[in-house]
């Protein structure tokens, strides 16, 4: 006991109350470690969340309000309309304003990414509400100026007025325009891969309604600002229409069945009429002697070029000149008189039935004309009723010209609200190639051409893929026709991208004759230019036909492209491929490996839209994307998309 007492005495005068000192330090260090644990890591964490859920909340808002303003919309109060965007704008710039005052954790590089993508998306959204609202001010001052008029297009002073009040404005058209191409190129700078899930599910959601917004957004705003210019406010104007028949495909849309005449005066038709385009041309036959291009010689020994074939070329502009070329040349030779024509407009049998879906059915030649039914029932009376009505084979499309002005006469009819939804129909087969349009005032053709309206070969310096044929004496064959397009880019054991265009054709239909045969078609696929064609082949039940490149494949140069080109055969009841291999050239691979590769897939005006498959599996780990729609695989190195082809679609990805 003394040795213990002893040994305890000395460590009580040697190291008094040694317990409690170290208690004393590690409770003061814990105590420093807990605060600066909250200072530096809650406290950012929860002013973070405090000003994340009042972001939400504000987008929430938004949502609400967008929401709410459907039926206005519907009903066209655009005063409503333009209050209730206002507001949705400011909460926007409420949430842009709340999430830069998150604070440090922005700053965060798994949290960076994040904000900087959402910030785009939220000045997105500031910059497409900014737009439509500017549009829908000026929609409301139109409306309150027509008062009561239920009809304003039917009544020539309230149509002048209305075109006067959309020239004074303009510029403001221009500048909303401007407004929803900076939401566009913000939607282009997000990176939708950096968003975690289920971040990313609601953000892409977001996406696509904004993207939507975007496409209807602008309602056709190169249209609806040049309007005045286009219906003649400053002077009569008239055009050429060009009626294509898309079930004998050509470059263009379609065969050049009939053509009209429309001349219009501050608004008003003064004039319009349409005739087979066959009563011109027999006028040239024997007088004009311009030779028809290779293909239509060799395939369908037609030695000479009248206005019926005169869209040969892809390019609507081209096509469009030749048009007016032989227009007046044709005009000329039959000693009939000199017609000016300030533009050449091609449509299609979609695009009067689109409008047949918005105005209604109308009569025509005893005949009820419906959106469903209309190409079906032109046809069969133009080929083979009017004989059983003891109308003349040069008369026999008279009915069009008495079809347009019924159309045009209940379009006079509709209200305002009504006549936007109308433009909104132009919008959407101007998008989709239903309509082409070449006007002679370069500034207006320029907005054409910025908005992708004018059917132009467009300039890329990406990858690209257009399609394009051409039925040569296969009759209406194109109506029982499908086709299909599958692209993939891969890389070789060399490092060099290799493109497979795989074009798919079925014949579906039995032989009638006169209407219905084999397909005959002259195709030209185009390639970026310096583009290197190893391998072309047919495929057929399982087995390939090789393709002489020097004999069967004919390679040119135009609209800074390269194309290839092949004549086809499709039995009825049918299928057959069309593969081209190629190696792309060198511009693109470096792209690619900088980081970056671009496709740009054109559809020929015309075509239904074709099912369209993109692989892309290019060797380096995918980091984001950007198109339309989201890939149906997406994973590593390859991207997917299963898509239609209903009008031009772009395709980017990073590395």
């Amino acid at each position: 006991m003394l040795f213990k007492r002893k040994n305890k005495n000395l460590v009580s005068e040697f190291f008094p109350h040694p317990i409690k000192i170290e208690k004393t330090r590690r409770q003061k260090i814990s105590l420093i470690f807990f605060w600066a644990v909250i200072i530096l890591v809650i406290v950012p964490i929860l002013w973070a969340l405090i000003f994340g859920l009042k972001m939400g909340y504000e987008l929430w808002q938004v949502e609400k309000q967008i929401v709410q303003l459907e039926p206005e919309i519907k009903a066209g109060n655009w005063s409503v309309i333009s209050s209730g965007l206002n507001a949705a704008e400011q909460n926007v710039s409420m949430a842009s304003d709340d999430l830069l005052r998150m604070g440090p954790i922005l700053y965060l590089p798994p949290v960076n990414k994040i904000v900087r993508n959402l910030e785009a998306l939220l000045f997105t959204t500031d910059d497409l509400l900014s737009g439509y609202g500017k549009i829908s001010a000026i929609f409301g001052e139109i409306k309150s100026s027509l008062g009561q008029n239920s009809s304003p297009l039917s009544d020539g002073a309230s149509r002048e007025q209305m075109l006067l009040i959309i020239k004074d404005k303009k510029s403001e058209f221009l500048k909303a325009g401007e407004d929803i191409k900076a939401a566009e190129a913000d939607i282009a700078k997000i990176n939708f891969l950096d968003f975690p899930e289920p971040l990313r599910s609601k953000v892409l959601q977001l996406h696509g309604i904004l993207k939507q917004g975007a496409d209807g957004a602008d309602l056709a705003l190169p249209i609806i600002g040049n309007l005045p210019e286009i219906l003649g406010v400053d002077g009569q104007k008239t055009y050429l229409l060009i009626f294509q028949n898309n079930m004998e495909l050509r470059p263009t849309g379609g065969f050049i069945g009939s053509y009209g005449l429309l001349k219009i005066n501050n608004g008003e038709i003064v004039d319009l009429t349409i005739d087979d385009v066959y009563n011109l041309d027999k006028l040239a036959e024997g007088k004009l002697k311009i030779p028809a291009p290779d293909p239509m010689i060799k395939y369908m020994n037609q030695q000479y070029w009248f206005m019926r074939d005169a869209n040969w070329s892809p390019d609507w502009p081209t096509s469009a000149k030749q048009i007016n070329s032989f227009w007046d040349q044709e005009r000329q030779v039959a000693g009939l008189p000199t017609e000016h024509i300030d533009g050449v407009i091609g449509l299609s049998p979609e695009f009067t039935a689109s409008l047949l879906n918005v105005i209604g059915p109308v009569m025509a030649g005893n005949i009820s004309f419906t959106g469903d039914n209309f190409a079906q029932v032109l046809e069969k009376f133009v080929e083979f009723d009017y004989v059983k009505r003891g109308i003349s084979k040069t008369d026999r499309k008279a009915i069009m010209g008495d079809l347009a002005n019924t159309i045009i006469n209940n379009i006079r009819q509709l209200d305002s609200h009504q006549a936007l939804n109308v433009i909104n129909t132009f919008k959407k087969s101007i998008d989709q190639k239903e309509i082409l349009v070449y006007l002679n005032d370069a500034s207006i053709q320029q907005d054409f051409n910025n908005q992708n309206w004018s059917g132009m070969v467009r300039p890329t310096t990406g990858d690209y893929l257009w399609v394009v044929d051409s039925n040569l004496g296969a009759l209406k064959t194109d109506q029982v026709m499908k086709r299909a397009i599958g692209y993939q880019v891969s890389q070789n054991k060399s490092g060099d991208l290799i493109g497979r265009a795989d074009i798919t054709y079925i014949q579906n239909g039995k032989p009638v004759p006169g209407i219905i045969r084999e397909y005959r078609d002259y195709v030209r696929v185009y390639l970026p230019d310096g583009v290197q064609v190893n391998r072309a082949y047919f495929e057929q039940d399982g087995k390939q036909k090789e393709l002489s490149l020097t004999k069967d494949v004919t390679f040119g140069k135009e609209f800074g492209k390269t194309y290839v080109a092949t004549f086809l055969y499709v039995n009825p009841m049918t299928q057959l491929n069309l593969v081209l291999e190629y190696k792309l050239p060198q511009n693109i691979k470096d792209s690619y490996l900088n980081g970056d590769y671009k496709l740009l897939v054109q559809k020929q005006p015309g075509t239904d839209g074709h099912n369209l498959q993109i692989s892309l599996n290019l060797g380096h780990k995918i980091s984001g994307w950007l198109a339309a729609n989201q890939p149906t695989k997406l994973s590593g190195n390859e991207a997917v998309w299963q898509d239609v082809l209903s009008e031009d679609k772009e395709y980017e990805v990073k590395f």
